[in-house]
């Protein structure tokens, strides 16, 4: 059948600032501190402190979330932002592929218009074998994000007489 949730900015930044730390210290560099997320109905936008030697700063990832014709969750970094200045997105990439290298999760790469794309199949997550999870909608709001697709069953392989 179809299903649906909600999670909202509150409920992304409680787990980015208790449980991100707590079961994955290892993820984020000791620079990069207090990430936290901000949706609009226009924006998904995550920002971290940082620090490099003296210099500290608020860098804000620009992220479009959509839904790939595949039914895979694509985030893309539309620009990356030291305060008012422009990064380059390449040393942010290579330092989110090997913090997701580190997780369980489902993580591949792309380039859309040369702007890179995390692709997270969904399908991996459920803890059924019988069910396939696919994902086929996913709107920004204020300060809430809304999923909804379908569970359809799996037939078990059964072996040849």
């Amino acid at each position: 059948g179809t299903w649906q949730t909600t999670v909202s900015a509150d409920e992304l930044n409680g787990w980015l600032g208790h449980k991100l730390p707590e079961s994955y210290p290892e993820l984020l560099p000791p620079e990069i501190q207090d990430p936290r997320v901000m949706v609009t109905p226009e924006a998904f936008t995550l920002a971290v402190k940082t620090k490099f030697g003296s210099v500290e700063s608020v860098v804000t990832l620009a992220l479009d979330v959509f839904v790939t014709e595949g039914r895979l969750l694509a985030v893309e970094i539309k620009s990356a932002r030291a305060g008012s200045f422009p990064l380059p997105v390449a040393p942010i990439v290579k330092d989110l592929q090997s913090g997701t290298a580190k997780t369980d999760l489902p993580v591949r790469w792309t380039q859309t218009d040369g702007r890179p794309v995390m692709l997270i199949d969904i399908d991996d997550w459920s803890d059924k074998a019988s069910e396939a999870r696919r994902l086929d909608k996913v709107e920004l709001a204020d300060g809430m994000l809304y999923f909804s697709g379908t569970t359809e069953l799996v037939e078990a392989a059964t072996e040849p007489e």
